[in-house]
């Protein structure tokens, strides 16, 4: 296996010192051919050299023009995102009036949903059995992953925990795209193609590749095309995945704060939608696994859930930004403690307070919801 001591990270959003946001005014009704990318800057850095404090980009690092739009950079110091900078996640509506005619009337939407809906317990048994002397991610998303440099967050955790002779990480997310987008990419020759192509020996060999959906899209009604699209895109990264030998999971995104108004019959507060888009999870991961196979699904949104349960004005409002959707640094911490307890079984209770952590005791507070059972 090819490793690496730094993390790389093919990223929107975030990077520790070079950070570049793509705005997008991106819209879509069901039934239509396609979704409208109005303005996605497509920022995506190439080959970030990530150390513990630092991050070092190479020369290979650029922006991928798009139809309009262009990258901010907002230079070294700490500064608020506003939802301008980030729109690349915008709403995307489910036509009610649409055709399609697998869309169920509204009054039907809302009794389907789960009257009563707690968080599955955290499953016992990490993903990864046994990563070796390196342990190597491999994050494909949008916006939600691409923000505040989670591989550098991810590894800095891991690495407190000295378990790995070795930490790699490396993502490929750009703001807005759905799964099927970058599953056309990777058929297409993009950045995926090259990280997960099986014919090339310099590749890195990856444990675990993570795949985050659109939140909005993933909980939207069973056989429904977007909903479809997602099963579709699962399946084809779960085939790539197991040719090289490599798990696949799902990351369960959270719900917004105040539901999503676009979508209110679908999504009318957050618990509703955060049952929906659980379920949904649930339900690709077991419809595209296969004996040799499994897709596992790390519990993101559960744990959010959790959080809001525990702490609904403070401590899970600080896991978002203004926009009431993207994770604040605060909440991509969080994940990066979710994804590690997952994958490896790591316990946030047993890791050492590394550099960057939220405020201590909201810390000590969260890292309690990711392991509650």
């Amino acid at each position: 296996m090819k490793f690496d001591t730094n993390c790389y990270l093919v990223s929107v959003g975030f990077v520790a010192c070079l950070i570049l946001i793509g705005c997008s005014g991106e819209s879509a009704n069901v039934g239509e051919q396609s979704v409208s990318d109005g303005s996605i800057d497509q920022t995506v850095g190439m080959d970030m050299a990530f150390a513990m404090d630092q991050a070092v980009p190479s020369s290979d690092s650029r922006v991928i023009p798009a139809d309009s739009g262009s990258g901010v950079d907002l230079g070294l110091v700490d500064v608020q995102v506003t939802d301008a900078m980030i729109d690349g996640d915008a709403a995307i509506p489910l036509d009610l009036g649409s055709s399609d005619s697998t869309v169920p009337p509204p009054d039907q939407m809302v009794d389907a949903a789960m009257e009563v809906w707690m968080p599955r317990q955290t499953p016992q048994n990490p993903i990864i059995q046994d990563s070796g002397p390196s342990l190597a991610l491999l994050i494909v998303g949008n916006n939600y992953v691409g923000l505040n440099d989670l591989c550098g967050k991810i590894s800095s955790l891991a690495e407190s925990a000295n378990q790995w002779d070795s930490v790699v990480c490396e993502m490929v997310s750009i703001g807005g795209y759905r799964l099927i987008d970058h599953a056309d990419s990777a058929a297409s020759g993009g950045a995926l193609d090259e990280l997960l192509n099986a014919q090339d020996p310099t590749r890195t060999q990856f444990d675990l590749l993570i795949l985050q959906e659109r939140a909005q899209v993933s909980g939207f009604p069973n056989n429904q095309r977007y909903r479809s699209d997602f099963e579709q895109a699962v399946e084809e990264f779960a085939i790539r995945a197991e040719g090289l030998g490599t798990r696949t999971a799902l990351l369960m995104p959270w719900g917004r704060p105040n539901g999503d108004p676009s979508n209110a019959a679908l999504y009318p507060d957050y618990p509703t939608m955060q049952a929906r888009i659980a379920q949904a999870h649930y339900d690709v991961a077991g419809e595209v696994s296969v004996p040799t196979n499994e897709v596992a699904v790390i519990e993101a949104g559960e744990t959010w859930f959790r959080t809001y349960e525990r702490n609904t004005n403070d401590d899970f409002t600080s896991l978002y930004l203004p926009n009431d959707h993207h994770p604040s640094d605060t909440g991509s911490w969080l994940l990066a403690a979710i994804i590690l307890k997952r994958a490896v079984d790591m316990d946030p209770f047993s890791l050492p307070m590394v550099s960057g952590l939220p405020e201590i005791n909201r810390w000590l507070r969260l890292r309690g919801d990711v392991v509650q059972q």
